[in-house]
C-alpha cells in the first residue's frame, strides 16, 4: 500500500489548495498505521509526490514504474466545509496557443499587417460555438495571456491558455482535435502562424471506486464527522494516472 504525500503550491496563489496540510495529514496517517501494523497484513510506504496542480509529476513517476508494486494507493487532499470520501475526477489537457502575425500601423497601413489578435478573437468565437456540439461532461476554459501591446499598431503576437476536461480521456483526445481545427482555421483566416505548447502532463480520469468510498464514509460517520459520499463538483488530479496504471 502506498500513502501519497502531496506537496506543491500554485503560482501567485501559494498553498490555497491546502497541500501544506495535505502532506502533513498523510504523514500522520502513516504514523497511525505504524501503531497498528501488527494488526494488518500489509506493507505500507509513504511516497512524496510534487506538483500535482500544474505539471502533474505523479505521471513521470508512473512511467518510471514507481507505483508498479503496489496493490493500493491513497491520497488525502484538503477541502473546505464538508468532508467527502470521493470526488468526480476527470481527465485534463492544458496548452498554450501562440499566434504570430505582422505588425503595421493601424491607421497608416493596416493592410500591411497580419493581425494576431484577430486570430485569437476568431479562435475564441469558434470555440464558443463548438461548445454546443461537445458531449455532456466536456469542459473548456481559456484566457488571453497576451493580447498585444498598443492600440495604434496591428498586434503581431497573441497568446492564449486552454484547459480541456472530460469524464473520459478517450473523448478528451477528440476534444483536442476539434479545438486544434479551430486554431488552424483561425490562423488560416488571418494569414498568421500558430504554435501549440503543452503544459505539463495529461491527466487521466479516475473510475469511481464504490467500495473505497463506502468504507471511508463509514469511518467519517463513526467519528461523527460531517460528510458527503461525493461532492457535486468536478476536479482533475494526476492521481487519476496512478489509478490507470493499476489492473
Amino acid at each position: 500500500m502506498a500513502i501519497i504525500a502531496e506537496y506543491d503550491a500554485l503560482p501567485e496563489v501559494g498553498h490555497a489548495c491546502g497541500h501544506c496540510a495535505s502532506g502533513a495529514i498523510s504523514l500522520l496517517t502513516a504514523a497511525t498505521y505504524k501503531e497498528i501494523i501488527d494488526q494488518i497484513d500489509v506493507d505500507i510506504d509513504i511516497i512524496g509526490t510534487p506538483d500535482e496542480e500544474y505539471d502533474g509529476y505523479k505521471i513521470p513517476m508512473v512511467q518510471k514504474g514507481i507505483f508498479d508494486k503496489y496493490d493500493f494507493a491513497m491520497m488525502i487532499h484538503m477541502g473546505s466545509g464538508t468532508s467527502t470520501a470521493n470526488y468526480k475526477i476527470v481527465s485534463l489537457s492544458a496548452f498554450r496557443v501562440k499566434f504570430k502575425g505582422v505588425s503595421s500601423h493601424a491607421a497608416a497601413a493596416p493592410f500591411n499587417g497580419r493581425n494576431a489578435l484577430d486570430a485569437a478573437t476568431l479562435l475564441m468565437t469558434s470555440c464558443g460555438l463548438l461548445r454546443k456540439q461537445l458531449k455532456l461532461g466536456a469542459i473548456m476554459s481559456y484566457y488571453v495571456v497576451n493580447g498585444g501591446a498598443v492600440s495604434n499598431s496591428i498586434p503581431d503576437y497573441t497568446e492564449l491558455e486552454f484547459c480541456l476536461r472530460h469524464d473520459k480521456i478517450a473523448y478528451l483526445q477528440e476534444m483536442k482535435a476539434k479545438v486544434t481545427n479551430c486554431i488552424a482555421g483561425a490562423a488560416l483566416a488571418t494569414d498568421t502562424k500558430y504554435e501549440m505548447e503543452y503544459i505539463g502532463y495529461e491527466f487521466s480520469d479516475m473510475p469511481y471506486l464504490k467500495i473505497g468510498t463506502e468504507l471511508v464514509t463509514d469511518v467519517f460517520n463513526e467519528l461523527g464527522l460531517k460528510n458527503e459520499p461525493t461532492m457535486p463538483i468536478t476536479i482533475s488530479t494526476d492521481m487519476g494516472s496512478v489509478r490507470q496504471n493499476r489492473p
